[in-house]
């Protein structure tokens, strides 16, 4: 972790990986802690099945303190900076995902009753705060392949690896959270497709990153993933994540073709398997 990056933010001692707060948190805040005690969790639940220990850390900012920080400019996007080695996440309220929800209420009435199911407060709104908390631990998992130099591929095949880092982890520590984490990402996937203007594999390898590329169809590919996600924990448990692991990232994997990555897939993960084979998407 570069730390002379995060040298003016405070922080907490005692913990390994290091953990960095902006100066107006208190190390003890209920939230702040949740999201350090999460992480830490994650971070030795991976360390042990990879048999690996970037040097990495997580820094928790304040809104005031994002643009300096982040590497992402969107404000409460959670994400790993590659280049500095830290899981940034927020420590305030986000509203980035705003858009999403008005486009599942536009989308189907159906969709929102069960979004509310999951997510909705005692005065009516929609608060997807409990997902977004949870992203930590997905971009810890980019924090693991990252320690390698290993960016598997495809892009999406990385982003399906970061979300069962996160979906094995919450059904390990958290399994009453599995709900907040599943739900939304799976109702973006169930909206009319003619919404958003990338829909192929292909699609999301030639724009990933790219700003034309919106959070909201990011995430609308994201319901694909986590599904399958389940599916594979439900087999398999954590043995998913560590076959995934260990079939691409210590052997530095590289696959020209889809039809040579299918044939992989059919033996360590059928689950992506079937989801190639039965949803073009």
């Amino acid at each position: 972790m570069d730390h002379e990056r995060f040298a003016d933010l405070q922080r907490i001692p005692n913990r390994i990986p290091p953990v960095y707060i902006s100066l107006k948190f208190m190390s003890t805040e209920a939230a702040t802690m949740k999201t350090v005690e999460r992480y830490l969790a994650a971070y030795r639940l991976f360390a042990d099945l990879f048999g690996s220990e970037p040097s990495t850390g997580l820094v928790i900012l304040s809104a005031a303190d994002w643009q300096r920080y982040a590497a992402l400019p969107i404000a409460g996007v959670t994400h790993y900076d590659h280049k500095h080695r830290a899981v940034i996440a927020p420590g305030e309220l986000s509203a980035f995902w705003h858009e999403a929800v008005e486009m599942i209420g536009r989308g189907s009435p159906d969709l929102m009753v069960k979004l509310s199911a999951v997510y909705g407060q005692s005065d009516g709104t929609i608060d997807l705060t409990s997902h977004i908390d949870l992203w930590v631990t997905h971009d810890l998992g980019h924090a693991f392949h990252s320690h390698h130099e290993y960016f598997f591929p495809r892009r999406w095949l990385m982003e399906y690896f970061a979300d069962l880092c996160s979906y094995v982890a919450t059904a390990q520590y958290e399994p009453n959270q599995l709900p907040a984490l599943e739900t939304f990402p799976i109702i973006m996937s169930e909206l009319d497709n003619r919404q958003f203007a990338y829909q192929s594999w292909s699609d999301f390898e030639e724009q990933y990153g790219k700003p034309s590329f919106s959070v909201e169809n990011y995430l609308w590919y994201h319901g694909f993933l986590y599904a399958v996600a389940k599916e594979a924990y439900r087999r398999a448990s954590i043995a998913a994540l560590h076959d995934l692991w260990t079939a691409f990232v210590p052997i530095q994997r590289t696959v020209s073709s889809d039809a040579d990555l299918l044939l992989i897939f059919q033996q360590v993960q059928p689950e992506l398997a079937r989801l190639l084979q039965t949803r073009s998407i």
